[in-house]
């Protein structure tokens, strides 16, 4: 109740007088599996809690005395399938803590050993649908690893088998539409890899699969906004793919598409901070479009707009730098969720960095950037976050006129990657 009203710290106290009630108990009757196990929840909520307020040392602490109960209960009784889902989940909490610590090397390890659990799991009992999603989602997680070290071969591996399992979820149960929106999710991060390696007709293909599964799911429930951003996010994608193909007017449309929802959403709550993040970095990518095409005016207003909304969310919160770090382009996704430590519900993978085939983004960077020698850059500032110098050189490049139609490189340089 208090974590749902947003008391962090009144929930941590009360978590604690839990554990110390619980610590008791389980030493009173260390024989006492149920007691034990709720021990390990116990100490995995208030992980939980503490990531939530950036305590994340003390919140890998929390987790691996989770993780040594759930250790224990495993190896009493190996054959106890609870208790070996219990251990993965253990894992993969501890990789979500490193994960946010910055230690990659460190979470991939344990992600890895909650993916050979979940793995036997899934093998044991292939019509079980939650072990199977457990795998899916553990394959994901060594992915997003495998993603901000650079490996892009290896998350692309992981991204497909996550993409194979789920896909046959979904297709078992269509009505079910938490499969069909991991599965659009699924789509996304295999496109994003496949820019990212140079193979942009295939992560074209990749994000059109994920738009017609948010369109279905948007059309289901309009009045779903999760949905309703996803189709936006979709339609960033395919915008991005187009601008590396080289159709400036198709990536605009499909730009624009994705503006006309993230107005609504922003319209329908203005309390929305990341709503209007997503509506500032909307009017930057038009902007961008618009440079590469020459229209100078049109993308000083589109860029007016976002800095506009930019400092109004700078203004509400000073110290908040995700504003300027996160894109629109990351729809959030689920972990697993059951009755086990860590009960798991809301975002999953949210480690965001961009895809890093470190040839392939080289070559695209100098590619996309012909035009910033004339621009000074207008995208990688706003990208930055840097918006008033954004708008500085937007007006210079605005009283130079048509800069971009002087360069016959500048209808290639659209840039596609995320602000």
């Amino acid at each position: 109740m208090l974590v749902a009203q947003g008391d962090g710290p009144g929930a941590l106290a009360a978590y604690r007088m839990g554990v110390a009630i619980r610590e008791v108990l389980a030493a009173r009757d260390q024989a006492n599996a149920e007691w034990q196990r709720d021990l390990s929840v116990s100490h995995i909520k208030i992980g939980e809690v503490l990531v939530a307020q950036c305590e994340r040392a003390a919140a890998v602490a929390a987790f691996r005395k989770s993780f040594a109960i759930s250790e224990a209960l495993a190896e009493r009784d190996p054959a106890n399938t609870q208790w070996q889902r219990d251990l993965s989940v253990s894992h993969d909490r501890i990789g979500d803590a490193l994960v946010a610590l910055g230690d990659g090397p460190g979470a991939l390890a344990a992600y890895r050993k909650g993916l050979v659990i979940a793995d036997d799991l899934a093998t044991r009992d292939p019509a079980n649908t939650q072990w199977q999603y457990d795998l899916g989602i553990c394959n994901e997680r060594v992915g997003n690893v495998l993603v901000a070290q650079g490996d892009g071969f290896g998350a692309l591996a992981a991204y497909r088998k996550k993409s194979a399992i789920i896909a046959a979820l979904a297709a078992r149960d269509p009505a079910n539409t938490q499969w069909q929106r991991d599965l659009s999710v699924s789509h996304i991060k295999i496109g994003e890899v496949l820019v990212a390696q140079g193979d942009v007709p295939e992560a074209q293909a990749a994000y059109r699969k994920s738009l017609a599964i948010a369109e279905a799911l948007a059309a289901r429930d309009p009045a779903n906004t999760q949905w309703q951003r996803d189709l936006a996010v979709s339609h960033g994608k395919i915008g991005d793919a187009l601008v590396a193909q080289g159709d400036g007017p198709g990536a605009l449309a499909a730009y624009r598409t994705s503006l006309a929802i993230a107005e609504a959403l922003a319209a329908r709550d203005p309390a929305n901070t990341q709503w209007q993040r997503d509506l500032a970095v909307s009017h930057g990518k038009i902007g961008d479009a618009l440079v590469a095409q020459g229209d100078g005016p049109g993308a000083l207003a589109a860029f007016r707009i976002g800095l506009a909304i930019g400092e109004a969310l700078a203004a509400r919160d000073p110290a908040n730098t995700e504003w300027a770090a996160r894109p629109l382009g990351q729809p959030h996704q689920d972990r697993r969720s059951d009755g086990g430590p860590g009960r798991r519900a809301g975002g999953a993978g949210r480690l965001s960095q961009e895809p890093r085939d470190r040839r392939g983004a080289g070559r695209a960077r100098s590619r996309q950037c012909t035009v910033a020698a004339r621009l000074d850059c207008l995208q990688c500032q706003a990208r930055r976050g840097n918006w008033r110098q954004v708008l500085r050189k937007a007006r210079a490049a605005d009283r130079r006129g048509d800069a971009a139609a002087q360069h016959p490189g500048a209808a290639r340089s659209l840039d596609g990657r995320r602000p």
